[in-house]
């Protein structure tokens, strides 16, 4: 969380906190505190003041409100400096990329990725989970496909800090619903 959020989140806070107990105290007698509020309130000032405690609260508010429309969310991406400009490579396409070579391959089933890209080290890493399609030898079938995904992304980056996970396991099919049609 940066310094301008928890200034916001800080300043909603004591004027709720503020707001609040001026409110109960008009509302519910607290004990001393409600008879001060009391006397104060006759005063001409008090209104000015509720009424300047409402409009700050409103333009808080209103500013989170736009501020939450306004942002974006950040995409995700690789970023390579070359010496004729930047090149943005986009978390999507890298998956894309991982799950083109796991298809080739035809080792996993519902194969799942997820990347953690570094811009500043300039890596990838990898990690690939999927069941297992019945093999003689899956533990050589498991490096080659781990092979083969690396050199994908070394080719498609052009970067050597490319590191790869394989998680094989067996995965147990879903049983339907009655009424669940059957995809084939």
């Amino acid at each position: 969380m940066n310094g301008f959020v928890r200034l916001i989140f800080l300043l909603i806070g004591l004027v709720g906190m503020i707001g609040s107990a001026i409110f109960a105290a008009l509302v519910y007698p607290l004990a001393g505190f409600s008879d001060q509020i009391q006397t104060y309130s006759s005063s001409n000032w008090f209104m000015n003041v509720m009424i300047v405690v409402a409009v700050l609260i409103f333009f808080v508010f209103f500013l989170l409100f736009f501020a939450a429309i306004a942002t974006k969310q950040k995409v995700r991406a690789l970023h390579i400096l070359t010496p004729a400009g930047d090149i943005q490579l986009t978390q999507t396409m890298i998956n894309s990329t991982i799950l083109h070579a796991i298809h080739e391959m035809n080792i996993l089933k519902q194969p799942e990725v997820y990347t953690k890209l570094n811009s500043k080290k300039q890596s990838v890493q990898a990690t690939i989970s999927g069941g297992t399609i019945p093999l003689s030898h899956l533990p050589e079938a498991g490096k080659n496909l781990q092979a083969n995904v690396e050199e994908r992304l070394k080719e498609l980056l052009q970067i050597e800090h490319v590191s790869v996970d394989i998680r094989m396991e067996e995965r147990i099919p879903e049983k339907r619903k009655k009424n669940e049609a059957r995809v084939v």
